[in-house]
Parts: C-alpha cells; structure tokens; sequence
C-alpha cells in the first residue's frame, strides 16, 4: 500500500506540473491588462509601462512562470490585485465556505440517495421503484441553480423562513450557521442524490444477478443479511467511483451556486478575480481546486481496497 501511494503521489505531482503550466499560459492568452484594470482611468503610457514592470508582466512567460511556481511551493501564491491582500489569506477566508458547502451536499446526497437506490434495487418493478426513478429523473433535468432560485422564493420571500443568501460562520452560532447554508445545500444534493440513487440501483441489481448472491439466498439467509453482507460491499465500487467524482465536480462547480446565494466562498471569489483581471488570485484557486480534486481521486483509489479485497496495491 505504501509504495503504491508513493507512485500515485508521483504521478499526481507531474499531474500538477502539467495543470499549473496549463493555468499559467491559458490565462495570459485571455484579453484584458492587469495594470490597465488598476490605473483605470487615469492611465498612462508612461504609468502602465512603470507599473508592468513593478508587477514582473514586463518579462518573458516563461520567467514569470517560474517565479510564480517559486513562490507556490514556498506557500507565496502572489498579491491579489483587486483585493490588495495576499492570496493565500483571501484563500484562507473564503474556504470555509465552499469546503462545509460541498461537505455537507455530499453527505446528505449520500443518506437521500444511496439508500434510494437500494430501495428501488430491492423493489424492482413496483410503484415504489418507479416513483424513485421518477424523482430522479426529475431532480437531474432540473439544474442546481433553478432549484436554488425556487428555494430562494418559497422560503425566503414569500414565507421567511429562511435568508435568500449570505453566509454566517460557524463560529457565529450553529443555528444561524445552518439557516445561511442549508438551502444552497440541499439545492446542490436534490442533483446529487438523483444521480447517486440511480447508480446505486443498476449496480446493486448487477450483483444481485451474481451466482454467489443466489447461494446465499439458497442456504436460507434473510434477505437483508444478502443485501447489506453480500450485495452491497460489492456493489459499492461503481457508486464509491461516482461519489469521488461528485465530490470533484462539487468543489470546482460550485460558482453558480455560490453566486445564486451570495455565499463568499471561492467560487465567488474566482468568478469576480476574472472579471476584475486579477491573475494571481485566479491562479491559486484554480490550482487549489485540482490540488483537492487529486487528493479526493487518491482517497477513492484507496478505498477500492477496503470494499473490494480482490484489488491488490501492488
């Protein structure tokens, strides 16, 4: 298992080599001048030409480029030009956001839809398997920030139930800490759940096909010692691979919804930094982004293991 991690970490470090060179060249291709955006309008030749070179976009790509990865891996991701902080700081205060938002969506997808899916597994043919499907469907074609939006009228404006958006820190109080967060999460897991209780379905139903599932029941099991001891830690593979997934798409997709409800998360942050220009900021957070993605494609990775034992890390 060691040297396994060990060869994965290695790989993914080319993979982050790969993406950082990617993200640094892809946004100096985009339009727009970084001094140009500070100067406004009083700009300049003389002012832009002396603020390019304070800010090192007077040198070759490829210099600047080394000079930022220097400073990432000495922890530096550069000054934020439209907030004028440091990135990592701005970071810092704007994680909390996005990585309890994605959390939370995810874990109740998981308790909604997993358990769905085995429902609808175990009951196939009847109306409650159809009903199931039929939610899912319903809660895939209907896109994330819609539903928010829906939340947003039923239970803040026109009932007041709930606030429409911003975001109060947990270290504010539980209380108001669930109300600011919970409808942007369950409008993230209505998608989630529908996709995870539709996999859950076809995968546990693959295996209850399997020969080993009809001896077990042959032998005079209880039905629920088959699905829970014999179906689903085999069946759990396929969902773990899509759990992992989600997860990812979660942590870099949650701009729109982060902007529906006015949550100072990093998606909100990212989306400003590329119309305000700001280079330094959008570069952290995307590499941010994919350093977690990795992270969470290494955890599944490991974890194959533990459900299915046939995996060796060898």
């Amino acid at each position: 298992m060691t040297h396994y991690i060990i060869r994965r970490l290695l790989s993914f470090t080319l993979v982050l080599i790969g993406v950082s060179i990617i993200i640094f060249f892809v946004l100096r291709i985009l339009p727009g001048d970084p001094a140009q955006i500070i100067l406004g309008t009083q700009a300049t030749p003389e002012k832009l030409a002396h603020l390019r070179h304070l800010m090192g976009l007077d040198r070759p790509l490829i210099v600047q480029y080394f000079d930022w990865i220097g400073g990432v891996l000495r922890g530096d991701f550069g000054h934020s030009i439209s907030y004028d902080t440091s990135v990592a700081s701005l970071i810092a205060t704007r994680m909390e956001v996005t990585l309890f938002l994605t959390f939370f969506a995810m874990l109740l997808s998981i308790i909604i839809g997993i358990p769905l899916g085995i429902f609808a597994a175990t009951h196939q043919g009847t109306p409650g398997d159809y009903l199931v499907m039929l939610a899912s469907q319903i809660g895939i074609a209907i896109p994330a920030f819609w539903t928010g939006i829906l939340f947003i009228y039923f239970f803040a404006v026109k009932y007041h139930m709930l606030p429409a958006g911003g975001y109060v820190s947990i270290t504010k109080g539980l209380v108001p800490f669930i109300k600011s967060i919970i409808l942007p999460t369950l409008a993230i897991a209505i998608v989630r759940a529908s996709v995870l209780a539709r996999m859950s379905r076809s995968s546990v139903l693959e295996v209850m096909r399997e020969d080993y599932v009809r001896t077990a029941r042959s032998k005079g099991l209880e039905e629920k010692v088959v699905i829970y001891k014999h179906v689903l830690k085999n069946a759990f593979i396929p969902i773990l691979t899509v759990i992992g997934l989600q997860v990812g798409q979660l942590v870099a997709g949650e701009i729109i919804i982060e902007n529906v409800f006015y949550l100072p998360g990093l998606g909100q942050l990212v989306m400003r930094s590329i119309g305000q220009r700001d280079l330094p900021t959008v570069q952290a957070i995307v590499l941010f982004i994919a350093v977690l993605i990795i992270i969470i494609n290494l955890v599944v990775d490991i974890l194959y293991g533990y459900f299915d034992p046939r995996i060796k890390y060898e």
